[in-house]
């Protein structure tokens, strides 16, 4: 979760605001994909619209990512 608190600035009122995203991490310890860890992640879950204070432009909506990654 990421948030930020209602501001006052220069008598200007800037709202607060909260998003959530999720991670989901698949790392096996044996096996054939051993060393291999495959990441998800959802970024802004509620596609809530907000910008972070003193931002000239607003943050992305609901967004996704994946990784997969292979340690030696």
């Amino acid at each position: 979760m990421r948030a930020a608190d209602d501001i006052n600035l220069n008598g200007t009122k800037y709202s607060g605001w909260s998003t959530h995203d999720l991670l989901v991490r698949y790392a096996p310890h044996n096996g054939a994909l051993e060393g291999f860890t495959v990441d998800f992640k959802v970024g802004n879950m509620f596609d809530r619209h907000y910008q972070d204070n003193l931002a000239s432009q607003p943050e992305p909506g609901r967004n996704f990512g994946l990784t997969v990654a292979k340690t030696f």
